[in-house]
């Protein structure tokens, strides 16, 4: 039986609801860890298919994270095989650079619930066509590889492309409060560079509204499930049975023992949290339409 190799850059960002979907379809999987060292297999056509998370690391860190190169090549020999692959946020921006596009850092940090903008090529898309709810955590962006369908945006930056074989996704369909929280935790001091929710409100947002994540979550892998050459015909359908079975190890911690959520913190939190209006004015959000978004590069 064909297993899929999870690639997973940081142990902040694991495979989470991705995970919980392969176990429960009994779909077999290796995760390697790839900033510890470990090895991708060897080039072949048994490998079921492939799925790349995310990382703190930008795609273009290659000096710093020389296993990147690796990872690139490696992705880009998969998608001459026409391996099924799915890259999320970091993933996304590896598959970018690997099949000829091009990763950058973008003006802002994008963080928290967003709504996808569908491109035409978007609205016929199995998986994009599907979406509304989005969670995003990202300041990197991209420009999509030669002949790759851009699916989707937000305001400011490009959510997602398909080319062959490949799907790569700028937001988290697979985070759950725990991941988010630690991802919220470390951005704490990027306020000013901020466009959308600051760090701990945006954790608060998933605790009041996670029954929209993980329903959101579902949203997605049951589209990317069906359309995806080798899963439901191989394993199953992914039905309301299952997928409840999936949602119910999407677990809250007790919320009280968190000091995000205690209220005699907030405000204070709030105000270091916050940017003026003299900040924001010296910090202009520049917000693109679509056209532009797509078509947005260091240069311009």
């Amino acid at each position: 039986m064909s297993s899929w190799i999870f690639i997973q850059h940081s142990d902040a960002c694991g495979p989470a609801f991705a995970g919980y979907l392969f176990d429960e379809m009994k779909v077999p999987y290796q995760v390697i860890k790839i900033d510890q060292k470990q090895k991708l297999p060897a080039l072949s056509t048994k490998i079921g298919g492939i799925i790349s998370f995310g990382g703190p690391m930008g795609s273009y860190d290659e000096e710093e994270f020389p296993w990147l190169k690796e990872e690139k090549k490696w992705l880009h020999a998969h998608l001459k095989l026409g391996t099924p692959m799915l890259g999320i946020c970091l993933g996304c921006q590896v598959m970018a650079d690997a099949f000829g596009g091009h990763t950058f850092k973008g003006p802002r940090f994008e963080n928290g619930f967003g709504n996808i903008i569908l491109t035409k090529e978007g609205e016929k898309d199995p998986v994009f066509s599907r979406l509304s709810l989005i969670y995003l955590s990202h300041g990197d962006t991209w420009r999509a590889p030669p002949g790759a369908n851009v699916l989707g945006l937000t305001q400011h930056y490009v959510q997602g492309f398909r080319l062959g074989s490949a799907l790569g996704v700028q937001f988290h369909p697979e985070a759950g409060f725990f991941e988010i929280r630690s991802w919220n935790s470390a951005h704490r001091g990027r306020a000013r560079s901020i466009v959308g929710s600051q760090p701990d409100d945006a954790t608060r947002d998933v605790a009041r509204d996670y029954d929209r994540l993980v329903t959101a979550s579902g949203v997605f892998f049951k589209a990317w499930w069906d359309s995806t050459p080798g899963l439901a015909s191989k394993y199953g359908k992914l039905d309301d049975a299952r997928l409840t079975r999936i949602n119910k190890r999407c677990v809250l911690p007790d919320l009280s023992s968190l000091p995000e959520f205690s209220i005699k913190d907030n405000k204070a939190k709030a105000r270091r949290n916050s940017c003026s209006e003299e900040e924001r004015e010296m910090n202009p959000i520049k917000l693109f339409s679509p056209e532009q978004v797509i078509a947005v590069d260091e240069g311009s």
